[in-house]
Order: C-alpha cells, then structure tokens, then sequence
C-alpha cells in the first residue's frame, strides 16, 4: 500500500514522493488553423468581427445586428416547425406552401 496525497488541479506525490505537479509542467502554445484551411463556421469568419479587427466598430456593430435578427428569424421557423409537428403536420414547409402563406391546418393534404 501507498500514501497518496494531491489532487487532479496541484500535484500527486506517492510515499511522499511528487510524481506529478501542475507547476512544472511544460504548457504547449495554442496553434490555430491557418484562416484558408478553417471551417466555414470558424468564429475567425465573422462579418463583424473581421471588421472590428479592422477597427470599424459602427460597421462591425451593423454586421451583428444583422446576424442576430437572422438567428432570430431561424429561431422563428424552428419554433413554428415545432408547433407543427406537435399537431401532426409536416415538418417542413417547401417555398411553394410558404408563399401561399399556408400554415398547417391539422389535416393532410396530398
């Protein structure tokens, strides 16, 4: 049997012996991916962060707003799909049935 004593945030030492310290231990730069070979969803791509890093804050602030009223409006179509679904209906409406303005009226229509 051993004495151990640490925790997972400090240091471990076995029979008062310390095999392990946070302090010690060599922390490794973070290496991104070049711009060119990131995702589309990379946070790097942002409109309004590529123009607060150029220093246009009105514009940046702009993009942004722009952005959240997008997610808004998807939030918007998530949230009616559900409702949708919840009294039987389809859970998608195609271009054709939204321009009609159609909303699911409880009844399936071939």
């Amino acid at each position: 049997m051993s004495d151990v004593y640490g925790n997972y945030l400090g240091f471990i030492d076995f029979d008062g012996k310390r095999y392990w310290d946070i302090r010690e231990q060599y922390i490794y730069p973070v290496q991104g991916k070049p711009l060119e070979k990131s995702l589309p969803s990379d946070s790097r791509k942002r409109p309004d962060c590529i123009e607060l890093i150029k220093g246009n804050v009105e514009l940046a602030q702009e993009n942004k707003n722009t952005m959240e009223h997008i997610q808004r409006k998807e939030r918007e179509h998530r949230d009616n799909a559900e409702k949708r679904r919840e009294k039987g209906g389809p859970k998608y409406l195609y271009p054709r049935e939204q321009k009609a303005g159609k909303e699911y009226d409880g009844k399936i229509h071939k």
